[in-house]
């Protein structure tokens, strides 16, 4: 039966991976693990561990890979890692749901969301990037906007109208923007499940990255005479 589904979720988008099981609304696992460093080999011996206090990764039907915007590295492993589990076996669905959308529904409870919500990153040099969700129900889904903010004025003009959340990890970035924000401490896992149920339209490859990875067009080896 659908209430008796155990259902998965891990988020990557930085250097804290989220995990979380639930069987219908109830909430067996949520764990949360800082990784030191750009080292992630321990992801998997982690996510087993956590998985074990709910049934094991074996028991998992439905998974829901974070999406983004986050590292270009950290999305990949999850989905990889994700998709590896599932791959062969027609019983496992996954799918992708926005990071920011999971941020926003941390932020705000669910009796209480506003209905535009700006979420914040920072951006590196010295820029904070912006993503725009809007309430579908009880559901945040991303709108499209999405902004590079330079300066406070830029960024409090955005937010004119909007409640606004980032990840307490990025306050110190934010400090010059002098812009008024709910900072939430880490990516809850399990928010990432309870959004969009049933909704397996997007692929967890459709991944968002803060930063677009740089690629540099191989050369033609010089030739020695």
């Amino acid at each position: 039966m659908e209430q008796d589904i155990i259902r998965g979720a891990l988020d990557f988008s930085w250097g804290e991976a989220a995990f979380a099981m639930m069987r219908g609304e109830h909430l067996l696992v949520r764990e949360n693990h800082l990784f030191s460093g750009h080292d992630a080999s321990r992801l998997p011996e982690w996510i087993a561990e956590a998985a074990a206090k709910g049934g094991g990764v074996d028991t998992i039907q439905e998974w829901t890979v974070g999406a983004g915007p986050g590292s270009f590295s950290g999305l990949r492993i999850a989905s990889a890692y994700v998709m590896g589990l599932a791959y062969g076996n027609d019983k496992i669905k996954v799918r992708g749901i926005s990071t920011a959308a999971a941020m926003a529904a941390t932020a705000f409870p669910a009796d209480n969301r506003p209905a535009e919500v700006l979420v914040l990153f920072d951006g590196k040099r010295s820029e904070i990037i912006g993503y725009g969700l809007t309430l579908q129900g009880n559901d945040y889904v991303q709108n499209g906007y999405k902004e590079v903010f330079r300066n406070g004025e830029e960024l409090r003009s955005a937010a004119e109208g909007r409640a606004v959340c980032a990840l307490e990890k990025d306050a110190a970035a934010l400090k010059n923007f002098d812009t008024e924000a709910v900072f939430i401490p880490s990516i809850r896992a399990d928010e990432l499940i309870r959004l969009m149920p049933g909704d397996f339209s997007t692929p967890p490859t459709a991944l968002e990255y803060l930063r677009a990875a740089v690629f540099v067009a191989p050369k033609t080896p010089r030739n020695i005479l």
